[in-house]
């Protein structure tokens, strides 16, 4: 019944293989086909000191409000301020930061 089903579907076992062997060998021969050059490495031994400093660039939207509360006479006295609201306006900034880098060991930093 095996070899019926089989021959049903023209299955032949040797044409399977030698379709799969040039599938595979065609991915291996394009992989290296698109290898890049080796080429010399860019400081070498930069990584190896035992600290770094660095600096980050990044801007901010700075947008404070407070939001009053509706009917502060109900609270008791002494809890909040009598403070009725404070108005903002938004604003952009920059920021400037220092980064440092502790190595502590050859996998572990501290930034």
């Amino acid at each position: 019944m095996k070899t019926i089903i089989l021959n049903s579907f023209n299955f032949n076992p040797v044409k399977h293989l030698i379709k799969t062997v040039i599938f595979f060998s065609f991915f291996i021969l394009v992989n290296n086909g698109f290898s890049q050059p080796i080429r010399f490495m860019n400081l070498p031994h930069y990584d190896l000191k035992p600290y770094h400093f660095g600096f980050s660039l990044g801007f901010n939207k700075m947008d404070f409000a407070i939001k009053p509360i509706e009917d502060y006479r109900l609270i008791e006295s002494g809890e909040f301020d009598t403070l009725k609201s404070v108005i903002t306006r938004s604003e952009n900034g920059f920021n400037i930061g220092i980064v440092s880098n502790l190595r502590l060991h050859p996998q572990w930093d501290l930034r």
